[in-house]
């Protein structure tokens, strides 16, 4: 997905990446996207801003096969990011 920044954009901002890209430079990267990539759907995936307790992320962009359902891609995160019981992912962000 484009960004203004660098791959690591995700990482160098304490703003969320809503607040980094207008609605029209996000419309505008999903539909690259999903062009290039129709059967996997672009998410962001960011740590509240105000949490302590979980690792940071390395990135916050992923391309999710459109066939997963929620619990597989926390499932995923939570694997991926070693997180214990009670560090695991209960929310979804808005995706527009």
């Amino acid at each position: 997905m484009p960004a203004n920044n660098s791959t690591g954009d995700c990482l160098s901002s304490k703003l969320s990446f809503k607040e980094r890209r207008t609605f029209s430079e996000r419309s505008k990267d999903v539909e690259s996207v999903r062009s290039a990539h129709p059967n996997k759907i672009p998410v962001i995936i960011e740590r509240y801003g105000n949490e302590k307790s979980l690792p940071s992320m390395d990135k916050c962009k992923f391309l999710i096969p459109d066939n997963l359902n929620m619990s597989d891609v926390v499932k995923i995160i939570s694997d991926d990011y070693i997180l214990n019981a009670s560090q695991e992912t209960f929310g979804a962000g808005c995706c527009y």
